[in-house]
């Protein structure tokens, strides 16, 4: 059923609904003023940033607590599932589990796990033990769409970029897991790697000018430090506007650092932001004001090109890191001066999108033919699958 029809028929029984999960999807279904249709009396999530929150884009939403909150309630409240996260399955069956435990017995979710970008987009069902059980063996539909867009660009087409056999051969493991793995399964163990970004594929000198796209908490830029020792200036591009806060508090004694609440694409402006607050953050609609007022739900956005322009007093890059939730080939793109000019050391993760695995090592060949590309995967799930590029 969909999320408003849940709705109604709680109200029909006097119930509170419970959305569990500030999701990407639900903060989307909010911008586009759809979540009216389906209002629930509060949502509740684990993530603390995001508890306490009330508005989103200007938009006045119900009250988001820990879940502590809703495990007071009565058991037949309605609950309806609405995160959605890299984990899949393992997110949504774990949350069931924690639910099913505590006796509740009006538990729903969407258990198809397509890539829905809104909550109105997504069918729910009535959860039970035995939908949890058929979920553990399930084929994951959205790594099996991503080989099946893979697979008709061509597997040998792709393959052919990358410089090592290892790659080549990483490339063929990692389709083979999209098309077959159960969607519970932690099966990429086998073809996880140590030391995301800082490893043997690239190496760095101590005159390093690290760009970091995706900031996020400082952890990259601290890895960096720890792995390089001395370098000349680090960048840290974070749009959202909590995490920055976040950066500038942990960032006091690192020397040579410029943190900067910009987001990064193929254009500039004012840019709605949705899934922020530690979650995953991506671009929005164009804030159309001629003078617009900063909120916590804006970005600037601008690109690579742009802020080392040669007219800029920024130092040229020598390394740059992208994981920036699927806006990784508009950045690029944003970044074609930059790329062809000073041919910096990329390592840019590539799992976020479909053809992700194809565009962005066919762009940066186009932007530089002689670059030689690599391909390493550093988790045991299907996320965190990086590119690097060296000439």
């Amino acid at each position: 059923m969909t999320l408003a029809r849940l709705v109604i028929e709680a109200r029909a029984a006097k119930q509170k609904v419970v959305f569990f999960g500030f999701s990407l999807a639900a903060q989307a279904s909010i911008v586009r003023n759809v979540a009216e249709k389906a209002r629930c009396d509060y949502y509740v999530d684990n993530d603390v940033k995001k508890q306490g929150i009330t508005e989103v884009c200007g938009i006045k939403i119900p009250p988001i607590f820990a879940p502590t909150k809703l495990f007071e309630e009565d058991k037949n409240t309605f609950v309806a599932i609405t995160t959605t996260n890299i984990f899949g399955y393992n997110s949504l069956l774990s949350i069931y589990s924690e639910l099913a435990e505590k006796g509740f017995t009006n538990v729903y979710a969407d258990t198809t796990i397509v890539a829905r970008t809104h909550l109105e987009e997504h069918s729910f069902e009535l959860m039970s033990v035995e939908t949890a059980n058929n979920l553990k063996n399930t084929i994951d539909t959205e790594l099996l769409n991503k080989f099946n867009t893979l697979n008709r660009i061509g597997i040998p087409l792709i393959r052919d970029f990358y410089e090592d056999d290892y790659s080549k051969n990483l490339l063929e493991k990692l389709l083979e897991k999209y098309r077959t793995v159960p969607a519970f399964s932690k099966s990429f163990s086998d073809i996880c790697t140590p030391n995301q970004y800082f490893n043997d594929v690239l190496e760095f000198s101590d005159n390093e000018v690290y760009v970091d796209c995706g900031t996020y908490s400082n952890g990259t830029v601290l890895d960096f430090i720890f792995h390089v020792g001395n370098y000349k200036h680090i960048y840290g591009f974070e749009p959202d506007p909590r995490c920055f806060l976040d950066i500038l508090k942990t960032s006091i004694d690192i020397p040579n650092f410029t943190p900067l609440n910009l987001g990064l694409s193929n254009r500039t402006g004012i840019f709605t932001l949705i899934g922020e607050n530690g979650g995953v953050t991506q671009v929005g609609d164009p804030v159309n004001n001629e003078q617009p007022n900063f909120s916590m739900n804006q970005m600037q956005i601008t690109t690579l090109d742009t802020f080392f322009d040669i007219s800029s007093k920024n130092l040229p890059p020598t390394f740059i890191k992208m994981d920036i939730e699927s806006e990784e080939y508009n950045a690029l793109l944003g970044a074609e001066w930059v790329i062809k000019t000073y041919k910096p050391k990329l390592a840019i993760c590539v799992y976020h999108l479909d053809d992700d695995l194809y565009k962005i090592p066919k762009l940066i060949k186009e932007f530089v033919p002689e670059y030689k590309l690599y391909l390493r995967h550093h988790t045991s799930y299907h996320g965190e699958t990086v590119l690097y590029a060296t000439v």
